[in-house]
């Protein structure tokens, strides 16, 4: 019996000791463990007027991962429908318009998935509704002359002007003009004091015309980021501070013509990257430190004339490569420092141009030296 008890004791010590042995080792030691993947993101609250136009956009889902990217997804809406979401970018748009309406759903809800593979955060979205005066529509074109005219027809909150609307002058904010969301068209000409567009940032549809001209402290045109479209016309002229066209991604066809002249500051057309059709005529001209056109790459078709003239550091028509047809002539002058017109190798190729006009620039290939390959210096 004794020597019963005795190996038992034995036998239990040994299991205790290899038991202790087996605790002490790490389960995180060793290179091959992954990461552990962390995903953040937080809660999106947003007020706005009712009534807005779709695609609008309401802002930007935070999404913050340690390896890789997010993608963002909706998991339910209070209205199905109601909005979207960029799976890249997380920025939150109006689908359905008609949902956003104060007398029926003052305030809409949902929630949005950010991922990163199988790991994800939800972020809660409330939207809620500000009640505004229905049907504030101006009817017709008004000039706006000076900043009390400005702040006067402001104070109406007029949401929409059927007409063109115009400011001239020595006006320095457009602060008070924050209710309009639709204009017929957009004429800034002559504001010398203007320095942002600081009032227009709900500004969603020009239905027709956009023209800034001559407003020379004008730096960019960010404040509008919301505009969804421009249906005809956009003509940039002289604003000799002017440095960023960012805002114009949204444009990707114009039934009218496209004009970007005298803009000293302007050193590439950025934001123009989308535009894929101008319905009359291209003019690029007289921008002096315009070096680079690429952002013209989507552009395939041009219904009137193609003007490029005067833009004394451009070197290269790279940002041309896609366009296949214009109709109307080629006028290419005075551009001192171009020395490669390869990218309208396909545009020459395509169709024989009638009126083709080459001359002033530091190399000036005819249509033949492009169609033998001859096409830069």
């Amino acid at each position: 019996m004794k020597k019963l008890t005795f190996t038992f004791i034995i036998g239990f010590l040994i299991i205790s000791c290899s038991n202790d042995d087996t605790n002490n080792i790490d389960d995180n030691e060793g290179p091959n463990n992954p990461t552990v993947i962390t995903v953040t993101t937080s809660d999106f609250s947003i007020t706005i007027d009712e009534n807005p136009l779709s695609g609008q956009v309401l802002g930007t889902i935070e999404g913050v991962t340690n390896e890789g990217t997010v993608t963002f997804s909706i998991l339910n809406e209070s209205l199905n429908g109601a909005f979207t979401i960029n799976s890249t970018t997380g920025k939150l748009a109006v689908n359905n318009e008609t949902l956003f309406d104060f007398e029926i759903n003052p305030t809409i809800t949902g929630t949005i998935k950010v991922s990163n593979g199988s790991v994800f955060e939800e972020s809660n979205v409330i939207i809620n509704l500000n009640d505004v005066e229905e049907s504030n529509i101006y009817e017709g074109n008004v000039s706006l002359l000076t900043q009390a005219e400005v702040n006067a027809f402001g104070s109406n909150q007029y949401t929409e002007i059927t007409g063109t609307l115009r400011i001239n002058g020595w006006v320095t904010s457009l602060n008070s003009l924050s209710s309009i969301i639709k204009v017929g068209s957009l004429n800034l000409d002559n504001c010398v004091q203007l320095t942002n567009l600081n009032g227009l940032n709900n500004l969603a549809e020009i239905e027709s015309d956009l023209t800034i001209l001559n407003c020379y402290l004008l730096t960019g045109i960010t404040e509008l980021s919301n505009l969804n479209s421009i249906g005809n016309n956009i003509n940039i002229q002289g604003n000799e501070s002017l440095t960023s066209l960012n805002e114009l991604s949204i444009v990707n066809s114009i039934n009218g013509f496209l004009i970007i002249n005298y803009n000293e500051s302007l050193t590439n057309l950025n934001g123009l990257n989308n535009l894929a059709t101008v319905g009359d005529f291209l003019r690029i001209s007289t921008n002096q430190n315009l070096e680079d056109i690429t952002s013209l790459t989507s552009l395939t078709h041009v219904n009137g004339q193609v003007i490029i003239q005067a833009n004394t550091d451009l070197t290269t028509l790279n940002g041309l490569d896609n366009l296949i047809s214009i109709g109307g002539f080629l006028y290419i002058d005075a551009n001192f420092l171009l020395t490669d017109f390869c990218s309208i190798s396909t545009l020459v190729n395509n169709e024989i141009i009638e009126d083709y006009t080459v001359t002033g620039n530091s190399f000036n290939p005819t249509q033949q030296d492009i169609i033998d390959g001859n096409c830069s210096q």
